[in-house]
């Protein structure tokens, strides 16, 4: 019987092995998409761009700023796999495990660009011009400018105009969607960000206009601005997800 034990241990730790190994990650780490450049193998790693917009009582706030290290980090720190290049873009290409698969969230992202946001609060790394002085809102705060004044507020959140329950930073990014973050007064309707389809259509890092995924509001808005191009010129590539 012990032996017999003992047999089936091995076979379960050997299916776990080649499950970990085609998966590219440990037993404890990300897995999956998006996956860091492997030098053994020589496979290129992904490269994501998700849209970020918040929008604090009416007024959407500036992108995050550029950053290539975690901010508040020493010099020589690992660089971000997951940065901002101060488009509005998340741009994530993994460079560790941590930075992969399930662990490439939104929080990953705030974490390394020095604010927060949970299902109840935001501290952001701006301030929204009706109320230059504050940065950090929560649920039950009243909104003090815009046209939402004297009104109480709440985190909300939305991927493509679609509205999502639970903490936005537990939101694994996805290629070429669009996640918007508001503190807003109960019921009240998000808007989609108004700069999202342009920063996908004029990505900083690559030649041609980013991914947007099949159920982005963007898709059709990108579709239709490659194909109105003088004749004169090359229409741009655009690469839509299937």
């Amino acid at each position: 019987m012990a032996w017999n034990v003992a047999i089936g241990v091995v076979v379960i730790i050997f299916v776990v092995a080649i499950v970990v190994a085609r998966s590219g990650g440990s037993a404890n780490g990300g897995g999956g998409p998006p996956r860091a450049a492997n030098p053994d193998t020589g496979e290129p790693g992904d490269h994501w761009h998700t849209y970020l917009g918040v929008n604090i009582c009416g007024q959407w706030l500036p992108p995050v700023p550029a950053f290539e290290q975690p901010v508040g980090s020493p010099a020589g720190t690992q660089a971000a796999g997951i940065h901002s290049h101060g488009d509005g873009l998340i741009h994530t290409h993994p460079y560790v495990e941590s930075e992969e698969g399930t662990n490439a969230t939104v929080g990953k992202y705030a974490h390394y660009g020095g604010w927060s946001v949970s299902s109840d609060s935001i501290d952001a790394w701006a301030a929204p011009k009706g109320a230059p002085n504050q940065k950090s809102w929560s649920n039950g705060d009243t909104c003090t400018f815009g046209p939402y004044k004297g009104k109480k507020g709440q985190i909300v959140w939305a991927v493509d105009n679609k509205p999502r329950a639970g903490n936005p930073s537990d939101y694994q990014q996805q290629d070429g969607t669009t996640v918007a973050i508001g503190f807003l007064p109960k019921d009240t309707k998000l808007d989609f960000p108004p700069d999202a389809c342009n920063a996908f259509a004029n990505i900083s890092d690559q030649q041609t206009a980013a991914v947007v995924s099949k159920d982005s509001p963007c898709r059709e808005q990108v579709a239709t601005t490659t194909t109105q191009v003088p004749a004169s010129t090359e229409p741009p590539s655009t690469t839509l997800a299937p």
